[in-house]
């Protein structure tokens, strides 16, 4: 098991709520809208960014997805409901008083959405809609089941995974219409809480450890970070991703990948339990928790704002293989100097002295994406992105 390691640069800012309510739900349709559900019956609204949060509804969901400025779905209790302004007002798309209580939704796309819940009955049930939340229908009924249905996620309109809070995954390819499980720990019932996919073989469940598999979910690995309580996980892309929790009374648990969870390193600290997180682009996020907590994420690579991309330095070949080539404009800085290279999540992961105006890097270890490249001399800094393939 690789385990967490406490050496990556945050890059998390805290934001003012308004509330100390526990928030228990986030989604943002770009980098400045989005919602934050309040624990009783408000729903948080900003459009920059954060700067601001206003309550509108009231909502009384605990699951929330929006397809864009006005369109939105909540789910509650035992209610689905819908919105067509922007959350000021919410009716009633579907109701069912067998419900004992709704645990999970997502939409794969504006007109795919799927439900979770648990009946009077303890059976697990699964509610479809096809028309963007207008109207549902049950599709599926785990009869028996003998934990709850914990998280949902479906990578398209038919394929998708269920975890319930026996440590079990239930996989359907036909949109809900039939599901086979599969155990995410052999010999010791895991505990799950979250799911997330980054393609339809590719997925991660967290709850007291976090697993990943990739064969669809037939098998699972674990990952990292053992102790640590997770709620929620997201990924940007196949490699950069996140898992925030806590214990529920003083803990803060908020870690991040860049390499697929091969290792993770701690976002930032704190004493408030975080229970969802979620990410417009791979560098602009939200989390958010107890005590009104709203934490926001931007690209940070140890940068002044007044550090400038500059023109005098150039890269071949670009994109970048296992080897490039920085080649420094005479005039640009004063030798000798070191370069620093980082993640978009601000994790320094190269660093080399240079003597000399045409430089080879060896890149042989850092993975395919998107990266900071920044030049010091002592007196100034001078950055310039690289890719590498």
């Amino acid at each position: 098991m690789i385990s967490c390691m406490a050496v990556g640069q945050g890059s998390w800012t805290s934001q003012v709520s308004g509330t100390s309510a526990p928030l228990t739900s986030v989604y943002f349709i770009s980098s400045d809208t989005g919602y934050v559900i309040e624990e009783g019956d408000h729903l948080l609204k900003t459009t920059n960014g954060g700067q601001n949060w206003t309550q509108v509804g009231p909502c009384g969901a605990t699951h929330i997805y929006f397809a864009d400025n006005l369109k939105g779905v909540g789910a509650s209790t035992d209610v689905l409901l819908n919105t067509q302004d922007g959350g000021l007002s919410w009716d009633t798309a579907y109701s069912n008083s067998a419900i004992l209580g709704l645990t999970g939704l997502h939409f794969p796309d504006n007109q795919h959405g799927y439900a979770i819940g648990i009946n009077y009955d303890i059976d697990g049930i699964v509610i479809k809609t096809i028309d963007g939340g207008q109207t549902w229908d049950t599709v599926y009924t785990f009869n028996g089941l003998l934990g709850m249905l914990k998280s949902v996620f479906f990578t398209d309109d038919i394929n998708g995974y269920i975890a319930d809070d026996f440590g079990n995954i239930h996989k359907t390819t036909d949109g809900g219409l039939s599901w086979v499980s599969y155990p995410v720990d052999a010999v010791t019932p895991a505990n799950i809480n979250t799911l997330f996919f980054t393609s339809t073989a590719v997925g991660y469940a967290a709850g007291d450890f976090i697993y990943k598999t990739t064969d669809g979910g037939q098998t699972w690995d674990l990952q990292a970070c053992a102790g640590n309580y997770f709620y929620s996980v997201f990924f940007t892309d196949i490699n950069q991703g996140y898992a925030v929790g806590g214990n529920g009374l003083n803990s803060m648990s908020l870690y991040q990948t860049d390499d697929g969870g091969t290792n993770w390193y701690q976002g930032t600290t704190g004493v408030q339990t975080l229970l969802r997180v979620f990410f417009t682009d791979t560098v602009t996020g939200y989390t958010v928790g107890q005590n009104g907590t709203i934490l926001k994420h931007q690209s940070s690579s140890g940068l002044t704002e007044n550090t400038q991309i500059s023109e005098g330095l150039a890269l071949y070949p670009s994109p970048a293989t296992d080897r490039v080539n920085l080649i420094i404009a005479p005039e640009t800085l004063t030798l000798p100097a070191e370069v620093f290279i980082y993640t978009s999540q601000g994790r320094l992961v190269l660093q080399q002295p240079i003597n000399q105006l045409n430089t080879e890097l060896n890149l042989q270890n850092l993975t395919s994406g998107w990266y900071m490249m920044q030049i010091r001399d002592g007196s100034q800094i001078l950055q310039k992105p690289l890719v590498k393939e």
